[in-house]
């Protein structure tokens, strides 16, 4: 060490920087995992809307060869509460996707509640400006645009502010 100094403060250094890359490498490991289980969790959920609720089978059950996308999201809806009420992240993001399926077929007045829900739990789990809000934020302002104009405008004003917060 007094023939070279250099090399003490040069091997604390590298040690330093493994033990933060293999802190890194678990901590990343573990997000993966996180959402992994949250797209097997959805995945199952959404099976689920087009299975008799009380069937094991994979698919239409008996009887429910009808039943339309409207009303498999609606029902979805309360079982999806159930079976995920620890998961609420997972809830988040598969009541923001059925929301915006009703959406999508003009079922506005079935597609707010789920909106409104999928906001809360976004703003609880991930904070009030992260993107899982704003993307739901802008969902329900798009969906009260047709409901109630003043309301809508309060709903993207916010998002607009939240936006400009969060990107500048």
């Amino acid at each position: 060490l007094q023939r070279t100094a250099w090399v003490a403060p040069l091997t604390a250094v590298v040690t330093l920087l493994a033990g933060a890359y293999v802190f890194t490498l678990i901590r990343h490991g573990e997000e993966l995992e996180a959402e992994r289980d949250v797209a097997r969790a959805v995945q199952q959920a959404f099976v689920g809307f087009f299975s008799a609720p009380d069937s094991l089978d994979i698919g239409l059950g008996d009887g429910r060869r009808g039943l339309t996308v409207r009303d498999a999201i609606i029902e979805g809806a309360d079982r999806m509460e159930r079976e995920l009420a620890d998961r609420p992240a997972a809830r988040a993001e598969l009541l923001a996707a059925m929301s915006g399926v009703l959406f999508d077929l003009e079922e506005t007045l079935a597609a707010r509640p789920l909106a409104e829900k999928a906001l809360a739990l976004n703003d609880s789990v991930f904070g009030s400006g992260s993107d899982e809000s704003l993307a739901a934020l802008l969902l329900l302002g798009d969906l009260t645009r047709g409901l109630d104009r003043d309301s809508a405008r309060v709903l993207l004003a916010r998002h607009l502010d939240l936006s400009r917060e969060r990107y500048g």
